[in-house]
């Protein structure tokens, strides 16, 4: 059976840039945690979601241009995906350690530690490590790359293949990816409506 392109690759455009809406309510409610250092990591932690939502939407939009137009080889399209695909793979990354320090850190308030799940599917199993190995693989070949070592015929890039994202021999299914990144946005978008330390959690 063959899964429409656009099922293999999800479309998460309901997901709403959380950022500014987020500075708003800070400039005019003075909304947000009080402490600058909590507020800081919430702001960048929403910076970076919004990101990996543009990056994973981007990388979607070429692919369904490659499936639409199939012009010549499509290899614009495969290297415009590449790129937006490994940027959302990072900033992933980067907000999941911005969440772990949001929860764990001793001067953050526990009203915003409620508002991060420990239950987001890249806290549980072996799922993070999946992540951090796609990351990792990227980072490795670019550095044999640029030794001047890289073996014939080695990856150089995340490539989408079949609803999958592959480097070397590993693999993530893309319509993962957008689970964790639902995830991660909802995270954001709940630090984005926290109404401040003495105000209750909705």
């Amino acid at each position: 059976m063959i899964i429409p392109i656009d099922e293999q690759v999800p479309d998460l455009s309901s997901l709403k840039p959380n950022l500014v809406r987020m500075a708003l309510r800070r400039l005019f409610q003075s909304a947000g945690p009080t402490d600058h250092t909590t507020y800081a990591l919430s702001m960048n932690t929403i910076r970076l979601g919004d990101l990996c939502v543009d990056e994973y939407q981007n990388a979607r939009a070429a692919i369904l241009d490659w499936h639409s137009k199939r012009t010549n080889s499509g290899l614009s399209y495969v290297a415009r995906a590449s790129g937006h695909f490994e940027a959302c793979i990072w900033a992933i990354e980067r907000m999941l350690r911005h969440v772990k320090v949001l929860r764990s850190a001793l001067f953050v308030p526990p009203a915003i530690k409620q508002l991060l799940p420990k239950s987001l599917l890249l806290l549980r199993g072996d799922q993070e490590k999946m992540l951090i190995d796609i990351r990792d693989a990227v980072t490795h070949f670019e550095g044999l790359l640029l030794q001047g070592e890289i073996p014939e015929g080695s990856s150089l890039a995340v490539v989408a293949n079949g609803g999958n994202l592959e480097i070397g021999d590993l693999r993530v299914s893309i319509k993962r990816l957008a689970d964790w990144i639902r995830e991660l946005h909802g995270c954001a978008e709940r630090l984005a409506d926290y109404g401040g330390d003495a105000s209750p959690v909705v």
